[in-house]
């Protein structure tokens, strides 16, 4: 897959004595330092692997897996059909792990995209059992997948140089928008929008009116590229939040409605951890290494993302002596 050229930037800031005292904190709007760098992998344990059912009465099938540790957040993605709107979905499916039902046969039927759940998985071997109960045909696409920490690969005992999966920009956003309904008739909003790649863990998140559980919307619509995600019947004034399985393209197009009262109100977010081996580049490029930033000199950052991965410039935290300091900075080339 083609990735972007390389953005960089530059940041510089004239730090006086007095910027450089005690620690402060975080204002608003400002983003703290983080507390440590924790480098992550995704490691899939599973999959992509097909099962399609054949002719006949239905028959399950199984599949054998190992996770090389409990930690992360392990899940279970079944994509029904072929992406982005069919066909060959199914319309009744059961899936299992170590004998225990996971996902039942109500979580399918022709709207269903994909199902999305969460695993607590101990450290070593698994079976999967999948049965598709629907048409000749139909089938699913099945991952067992998870985030994990390079931290915890290490105290599992795998070498630094062998470590399991693959490299991620995590937490990435690629589109956060607020829909508010319209009057005087609600109003299908569009929004286009990309992702450097499509190689990565995808959803889409809607958070339901206002942090403090006001303007809710009753009734909305959200769809990406054409398919539903978030349907009239999955909002409600006691919903907060919904949230599923999303596979954007490279440009995708996400459509919203808000249904409900006047000023009722959805924001919709599509979040990612996205595979990328190449790490962003924060370079201190003045002072230089052992040398001391007298009163007004000029502190330079340089910031990269030779990866192409989509980490943004406004990620970056910068802090002098503990205290936040990237508001002092400005954009110098």
């Amino acid at each position: 897959m083609a990735r972007p050229e390389s953005k960089g930037m530059l940041l510089a800031a004239a730090l006086f004595l007095s910027l450089l005292g005690p620690a402060r904190p975080a204002a608003a709007g400002e983003v703290p330092p983080p507390a440590e760098c924790r480098p992550q992998r995704l490691v899939r344990a599973l999959g992509p692997l097909v099962v399609e059912r054949r002719p006949g009465k239905p028959r399950e099938e199984t599949f054998d897996f190992s996770v090389p540790v409990a930690t992360g957040r392990w899940t279970l993605t079944v994509v029904s059909g072929e992406l982005p709107l069919g066909p060959f979905r199914a319309s009744s499916a059961r899936l299992s792990i170590d004998g225990a039902l996971v996902v039942s046969p109500d979580a399918f039927n022709q709207t269903v995209q994909a199902v999305r759940v969460p695993l607590s998985l101990a450290a070593g071997s698994h079976r999967l059992a999948i049965q598709v109960e629907s048409a000749v045909g139909s089938r699913l696409t099945v991952l067992v997948e998870s985030l994990v920490d390079d931290a915890d690969l290490l105290a599992a005992g795998y070498a630094a140089a062998e470590l399991p999966g693959r490299r991620v920009a995590a937490g990435l956003v690629f589109l956060d928008r607020a829909f508010v309904r319209a009057e005087p008739d609600p109003v299908t909003e569009r929004v286009d929008f990309e992702v450097p790649s499509t190689d990565g863990f995808f959803t889409l998140l809607v958070d339901n009116g206002l942090a403090d559980g006001t303007a809710r919307a009753a009734s909305a619509t959200t769809s990406l590229d054409g398919q539903d995600l978030a349907r009239p019947q999955d909002f409600g004034l006691g919903v907060a939040q919904i949230e599923r399985p999303a596979f954007p393209a490279l440009s995708s197009r996400l459509e919203a409605e808000v249904r409900s009262a006047p000023g009722s109100r959805i924001r919709v977010r599509v979040v990612g951890d996205l595979v990328d081996e190449v790490p962003p580049v924060v370079v201190i490029e003045t002072p230089r290494e052992g040398l001391r930033a007298g009163p007004g000199a000029a502190v330079r950052v340089s910031f990269s993302d030779p990866g192409g991965s989509g980490v943004r410039p406004g990620s970056l935290s910068i802090a002098v002596n503990g205290a936040p300091a990237l508001s002092l900075f400005s954009v110098d080339a």
